[in-house]
């Protein structure tokens, strides 16, 4: 897929100017710049070292009134103007975004006016880069919480255009991240959105009104439904083997959208074969679940992108197994025996280095002593006896082993990376450069809805609100982000104070990974609610090998690609 390379190896003394590019046949390279003396971790650097000052900033009253402005904001990091440098667009809730151009030095400069990409007052949520028409240059998709997803192209020099409507994407879905990649080997780039709901329904009925017995009636004997008024926000989940009957909130489908090559989108249907359950049958009913985030991988080995879906509360997550052609099986059952409750991110990682990708779902058990305040968010149903093909879900995070078989073992306990408190964002990457892939967590939250003190004195004392207001009775929830260290054995160490990593309480969302200084080593952009977005330089100052890929039109960036690299022991 790559038709040419910018590979850059070696350990030269940054201070020593770095020597030109070497052509050869079919790619280019040259030796990297990488600094002396430096220790495995992260510098976090400072808004007045950077220019990064940006705060993505929600008012109280507008996150009382659509709890859904407070789940955070995104990040993309990429080359907008072609200068080999990655530029980075930061996303807010409730303000405008901002693009800020890499002035190199780790000096950055907000051209967001001149590149006219700050979509004020719509709501952004998560944000790509990504080449959808195949000129060479990097256009942005931008998702917002009722609005969809917004397109800009780029003309090649940082200065981009709107055209959601001209590319089919033209919504009012309640959008949180998307991913791309190209699903049927056409070479267009194809984009999954994962939708969650523009507003709950518990910021839209007060308690009395959205009661059980209020939603849903009785219709004949051990039989129920939805009433009208409320079919919209919900549906009845009737599990007669545990005599359970309950009510849970609808969301929005998520947008699953075919490129012609030339950035033009086609919505595909839910229920016209594209979509298979287990046994191969094209889904009948359209799934309408909270997810938050989706990303695509080759989990199988044979060479097409196949998708996890992250839902949200007890909505069941995904993984959809490609055939090549751009239809999507769901896994068996048995493939996952559990998987988090209220999936929040997910990464994927050959973690033990056998040739399997694994996968990794973040989730919100708290850590430390804390834990043993925090209310669950579900309630477990009991076993059944011989029953074996049901898929728990429980309150951690997950970590699957790709057996290579078609199934996986969940061991996130065992590896010691099943807690990472109220957790939206999960990246792999080495760190240390050490061969084995490291795990960075994001975490936080505006209100800690889970904290059992708050919810008992708000039972038991009368304290006279509105009924909105009472969720900012909930403390604010500002921890430390989590570094995981690959030991190389299935077991990581939390390393996050060490590597200058989970230094600071905040409350972090989104995260971005790209070589900002041109070093070879992966720098990390945090969005933050309520505070500045963090940048942290990457320390580490082992031997390296970066690959910069070059793709064929119109895949122009390789996305997709996998990388061998041959050769003896790497020291």
């Amino acid at each position: 897929m790559a038709a040419g390379l910018a590979l850059g190896s070696g350990c030269r003394d940054a201070a020593s100017p770095a020597p030109g590019w070497h052509d050869e046949a079919g790619y280019r390279w040259r030796e990297l710049s990488v600094p002396r003396g430096g220790q495995p971790g992260f510098a976090e650097l400072p808004p007045s070292q950077t220019g990064i000052r940006f705060t993505n900033a929600v008012t109280l009253d507008s996150a009382l009134w659509n709890r859904h402005l407070a789940q955070g904001g995104g990040v993309a990091l990429g080359d907008v103007d072609g200068d080999g440098r990655p530029d980075v667009y930061l996303t807010s809730n409730e303000g405008s975004n901002v693009l800020y151009k890499n002035l190199g030095g780790w000096r950055f400069e907000d051209i967001t006016a001149r590149a006219g990409v700050a979509l004020a007052g719509r709501h952004s949520t998560g944000a790509v880069f990504a080449d959808v028409d195949g000129d060479g240059d990097l256009d942005l998709l931008v998702s917002t919480l009722g609005g969809g997803v917004a397109l800009f192209l780029n003309d090649g020099h940082g200065v981009f255009t709107e055209r959601t409507a001209e590319a089919g994407l033209a919504s009012h879905a309640a959008s949180m991240t998307m991913t791309l990649t190209d699903v049927d080997g056409d070479g267009h780039l194809d984009l999954y959105v994962a939708n969650y709901k523009t507003r709950s329904a518990m910021d839209v009925y007060p308690p009395q009104e959205r009661a059980f017995n209020q939603v849903v009636r009785e219709v004949g004997r051990h039989h129920f439904e939805v009433v009208p008024k409320f079919r919209k926000d919900y549906r009845v989940v009737d599990r007669p083997e545990y005599g359970l009957v309950a009510m849970q909130q609808r969301a929005e489908p998520d947008g699953f959208y075919l490129n012609d090559g030339t950035g033009h989108f086609t919505l595909v249907p839910w229920t016209g074969g594209r979509f298979r359950d287990e046994t191969g049958k094209p889904l009948a009913t359209v799934p309408e679940y909270f997810a938050l985030s989706a990303k695509f991988t080759d989990l199988d080995g044979d060479g097409a992108p196949d998708l996890y879906v992250c839902n949200d509360f007890e909505d069941p997550d995904f993984l959809w197994l490609n055939d090549g052609k751009g239809t999507f099986r769901a896994a068996p059952l048995l493939a996952l025996r559990n998987t988090s409750n209220s999936s929040m991110g997910v990464d994927f990682s050959d973690v033990d280095r056998d040739g399997h990708v694994d996968i990794f779902v973040a989730d919100m058990l708290g850590r430390g002593p804390r834990r043993k305040t925090e209310l669950p968010t579900h309630t477990p149903l009991p076993k059944l006896i011989g029953q074996i093909d049901d898929r728990p879900q429980w309150q951690r995070n997950t970590l699957f082993r790709n057996r290579g078989d078609g199934s996986f073992a969940e061991l996130a306990s065992y590896a010691g990376v099943e807690a990472s408190d109220w957790s939206w964002d999960a990246q792999f990457l080495d760190v240390d450069l050490d061969g084995y892939e490291d795990l960075l967590i994001t975490s936080g939250h505006l209100w800690d809805v889970m904290d059992a003190d708050t919810w008992e004195r708000i039972r038991t004392t009368f304290t006279g609100l509105e009924w909105r207001r009472e969720l900012a009775q909930f403390p604010k929830l500002a921890v430390r982000s989590v570094a995981f260290r690959n030991n190389g054995d299935l077991t990581f160490s939390d390393v996050g104070e060490r590597w200058g990593f989970g230094v600071d309480d905040a409350i972090s969302h989104g995260m971005a990974l790209a070589d900002l200084d041109g070093d070879g080593a992966l720098d990390v952009v945090v969005s933050r609610l309520g505070s500045p977005a963090a940048v942290f330089r990457n320390r580490t100052s082992a031997p390296r090998v970066a690959v910069r890929l070059r793709g064929q039109t119109p895949n122009t960036a390789g996305a997709g690609s996998k990388i061998r690299l041959l050769g003896g022991p790497v020291p």
